[in-house]
């Protein structure tokens, strides 16, 4: 019998525009991510920890991931919006 990890999944958008590095090493069950957007040589987006809407800030900040697709910032405006953060958009 396998044992229960807990937590919910990653959202969509998170496994649609990053890809998981490795656990965190601690018992938060969290996991960091690589922006798929960031080349190898931007330090910004090679290792996102999964917590505090952090993947989703990094995609909606040009600044930190500019070769993000404008829908993709667009999508992830909404998903934060959905969660109650609203957040300025960049000229």
């Amino acid at each position: 019998m396998s044992k229960n990890l807990g937590g919910r999944p990653p959202a969509k958008i998170i496994t649609e525009n990053f890809t998981e590095i490795e656990k965190v090493d601690d018992k938060s069950n969290r996991k960091f991510w690589k922006c798929n957007y960031c080349s190898d040589d931007s330090p910004a987006g090679q290792r996102i920890e999964g917590r505090d809407n952090r993947c989703l800030l990094h995609l909606t900040d040009p600044k930190s991931c500019p070769d993000a697709p404008p829908k993709v910032r667009q999508d992830a405006r909404l998903a934060l919006m959905q969660k109650g953060i609203h957040q300025e958009v960049p000229l």
